[in-house]
């Protein structure tokens, strides 16, 4: 087919951006240009897949507390229009957390893709996907605020979180959508992505026979810090188990040395390069880490710090993958008591294994690059 340049918006954020990486590496094997709009911190991981990488500002919801959603698109759009505007793309995919995307699509009247780690919102099955009314709340309040910005550069916008293009791909799998099963063909649930994501890195798993390995890894949006790792610790150091830490680059755990002989703190290293090596997972429970320990056949014990998570986590344990131990509930014996079940508790182990193999028939980079192709196809000129 004919080779095209593609432009891809990304949220600059570790629970958007990786999961995209297997498909976009399957467009630049197949011979398209691939521009990718994304921070610093992920342009090694863009360029060893072959994209090119144009630099945007990072999401930084410490320095732009009230409005940084407003200006990673603002920036977006400043930093992207020297070269998009000599090299116009015939496609452009967006994460439609950067609102970048919609109006740039607008503005040049060009095809787009939406790509998301949300879910395919409707004003119908809004409750039934988000559970929580203040969780339901922000997110019409933010689709609000999306509207007046859009509109403030001439795009016409009514509910910004229920916006369709005419293809959409979310990089779950369809089970994980409560509306999931009665979605139209406009949306691809493309649940094998974020497991398929490569990984980065030099760390090995420990050599230690059939000893179950506990991964404890960090919220990408509520940094954790050393209470929270603490608790890990002395719930976890007595029990016969190897415990591996990925907190994040952003979490400071230099108070909680020495470690116990049976820890490990690992940093500079995709946590997902783990999950082949663990037997359960300690996580906050987004969509995106649960995706990829499905993928790996990992259980969870979850611990929701926030209101959004919290309904997250309880869909999963409704799906049997693992137990949530909400934010007032957490400390070292009800850790302790969560990790020794899911190791062993049939029942989840059982749905896992099931979960599993769902997710390996779902589509991956390939076949999503296949239906990227086939749109371009229809669509592009």
């Amino acid at each position: 087919m004919k080779k095209r340049h593609i432009a891809f918006i990304s949220m600059p954020y570790t629970s958007h951006l990786p999961a995209t990486l297997p498909f976009l590496s399957v467009l630049v094997r197949r011979g398209h240009r691939v521009t990718c709009a994304t921070s610093e911190r992920f342009s090694p991981r863009v360029t060893h897949v072959g994209a090119k990488y144009l630099p945007i500002p990072p999401f930084d919801r410490v320095a732009h507390p009230k409005d940084g959603l407003f200006h990673l698109a603002r920036c977006t759009l400043t930093d992207t229009a020297a070269l998009f505007e000599a090299e116009k793309p015939d496609l452009i995919i967006y994460d439609p957390m950067n609102f970048a995307g919609r109006v740039l699509t607008h503005r040049w009247q060009i095809p787009s893709i939406q790509v998301s780690p949300h879910p395919a919102f409707t004003r119908k099955t809004l409750a039934d996907q988000v559970k929580n009314t203040t969780a339901q709340e922000a997110t019409l309040r933010l689709s609000d605020e999306a509207d007046d910005f859009l509109k403030g550069y001439g795009v016409p916008s009514f509910g910004y979180i229920f916006h369709r293009e005419k293809l959409n791909i979310y990089l779950f799998p369809r089970d994980f959508d409560p509306i999931g099963q009665s979605i139209d063909e406009s949306c691809l649930y493309a649940g094998r992505c974020a497991g398929e994501q490569p990984y980065f890195g030099l760390w090995q798993p420990p050599d230690i026979d059939s000893t179950p390995t506990v991964l404890i890894i960090t919220s990408t949006t509520y940094i954790l810090g050393p209470d929270y790792f603490r608790q890990c610790i002395d719930a976890l150091s007595e029990i016969h188990c190897n415990v591996v830490m990925f907190p994040g680059d952003d979490s400071n755990l230099d108070a909680l040395k020495p470690l116990p002989k049976n820890f490990q703190h690992v940093r500079a290293t995709s946590a997902a390069k783990a999950l082949a090596s663990a037997t359960v997972l300690i996580c906050t429970g987004g969509a995106m880490t649960v995706s990829e320990a499905m993928y790996h056949g990992v259980p969870l014990v979850m611990t929701s710090n926030s209101i959004e998570l919290e309904g997250l986590c309880e869909r999963w344990s409704h799906l049997g993958l693992g137990i949530h131990l909400k934010q007032e509930a957490v400390n070292a014996e009800s850790l302790r008591r969560a990790v020794t079940e899911a190791i062993a508790n049939p029942a989840i182990l059982r749905r896992v294994r099931q979960m599993q193999r769902t997710v390996q028939r779902e589509p991956g980079g390939e076949e999503v690059a296949n239906v990227v192709e086939e749109f371009m196809e229809r669509h592009c000129a």
